[in-house]
């Protein structure tokens, strides 16, 4: 594993009352001695959205270079929608790590979220 993935949510759970958004904070560092080329692939379940309107439910960013022992702070807002349910949501991280270009996938790091919605 040659990255490090943590987060942070503020506020830290999303209230069914108020239905506002939840600020989620990704942290992806690099571990290793090397120089890193990343994709970071957040995928939220059918009852969230990354946007007020409720389409967009996955973001895709790509991470040029990042150095070794660096870390990456993503910022993204996570949004209810209309058929939001008590309970723990799981939002699914994916980190894809490449050699070259884009286009091969040299090691991957999967990492499953809870938000409490309640």
């Amino acid at each position: 594993m040659a990255v490090a993935i943590n987060y942070r949510f503020s506020p830290l759970r999303m209230s069914l009352k108020k239905r506002d958004k939840v600020a989620l904070d990704l942290f992806v560092k690099n571990i290793d001695d090397s120089i890193k080329k990343l994709t970071v692939r957040v995928m939220l379940p059918n009852e969230l959205a990354f946007s007020k309107g409720g389409f967009k439910t996955a973001e895709i960013i790509n991470i040029d270079k990042i150095m070794p022992a660096e870390e990456r702070i993503l910022y993204l807002e996570i949004w209810p929608k209309h058929n939001l349910s008590a309970g723990e949501k799981a939002i699914q991280v994916i980190v894809q790590e490449f050699e070259g270009n884009y286009q091969y996938t040299k090691n991957q790091t999967e990492k499953t979220i809870s938000l409490i919605v309640d």
